[in-house]
């Protein structure tokens, strides 16, 4: 009650829902940070560290340690990493991203104007409104779904979705993608929803996920693969 410090996201849904924050909150913008850090790439890394560097501030301990610390951070394991680049198209495996704001922030990361983008959601719904997921079905070229959630999502949004009847055909739709994109693309799989229709939890559909692309590199000429 004495001190609180909160992402211009959160400023941006409280002013959205007309609730009035307490005069102690201090919106927090990004903070660049070191250029070198590959963590601090990502938009919503950026986020996360200026709040923790406001809180310290704050409580009038070192910065020293938290700057020190954070060229080594490890993100978890399925959070936006850039599994294979097959060609000139990049493949991300984003598995623990379970809501819409998750996905847009991947979507703002490896999106690249001009270039197709293939976004990949599946799974079971938390009950999040599915018209919040519009602006990521908008900016994606191609949107395949499998799951729980695929028949809902079709009825929002139409033929921009294509359902997969079967999770094992998101491969060959994949390799599709591919094979149709000369000049370089991105494969996004940020499922958007929870894992526990098909998987019992984001790290087995991450540890899949990569597994079906390694098969799928197997049929593709070796010198078109590489590893990030």
């Amino acid at each position: 009650r004495k001190m609180a410090f909160i992402g211009e996201g959160v400023a941006e849904a409280a002013e959205k829902f007309a609730y009035k924050l307490p005069e102690c909150a201090k919106v927090i913008g990004s903070f660049d940070g070191p250029k070198s850090c590959e963590v601090l790439s990502m938009a919503h890394q950026r986020a996360n560290y200026a709040l923790v560097r406001s809180l310290l501030s704050a409580l009038q301990l070192d910065l020293s340690a938290v700057d020190g610390a954070i060229c080594g951070f490890q993100t978890p394991p399925y959070r936006l990493k850039l599994c294979r680049r097959i060609g000139n198209v990049e493949i991300w495996n984003d598995s623990k991203a379970t809501t819409s704001a998750a996905v847009s922030g991947a979507i703002d990361h490896v999106f690249v104007r001009g270039r197709p983008c293939l976004w990949v959601c599946c799974g079971r719904s938390k009950g999040e409104p599915l018209e919040n997921f519009r602006p990521a079905v908008d900016r994606a070229s191609k949107v395949l779904c499998f799951g729980e959630i695929a028949p809902a999502m079709a009825k929002a949004f139409g033929v921009k979705i294509r359902v997969l009847t079967k999770a094992k055909c998101l491969f060959a739709e994949i390799g599709e993608f591919i094979g149709s994109c000369g000049g370089g693309g991105v494969v996004l799989f940020s499922p958007g929803f929870t894992s526990f229709d098909l998987f019992s939890s984001y790290g087995e559909r991450g540890e899949w996920f990569d597994g079906g692309i390694g098969e799928l590199c197997l049929k593709i000429p070796e010198r078109k693969v590489k590893l990030p």
